[in-house]
């Protein structure tokens, strides 16, 4: 199994579902944004305080094009989408 995806299933799945539910992939992600950006948003959401009101976040049905903003990641998912647009 990869690295990467050792890491979304085990460490820090809400990251995937996040970046999933904002348009995009982990993997998408790190092409754009670089290896090092994409281990630091890990690395935070690993660190996160917020788990139990993410995994609500991520649970809800409200549309969102921006992460929520309890989470660590939300400047860079906000900078990622702004590339996308």
């Amino acid at each position: 199994m990869p690295l990467s995806q050792y890491f979304r299933r085990f460490r820090a799945p809400r990251i995937d579902r996040m970046l999933r539910r904002l348009r995009t992939d982990l993997d998408t992600y790190e092409l754009k944004s670089g290896e090092q950006e994409r281990r630091a948003a890990e690395q935070a959401c690993e660190n996160c305080t917020e788990k139990e009101a993410c995994e609500r976040w991520l649970r809800s049905t409200h549309v969102s094009t921006e992460a929520p903003s309890f989470c660590p990641n939300k400047n860079r998912f906000d900078v990622e989408d702004a590339r996308r647009s």
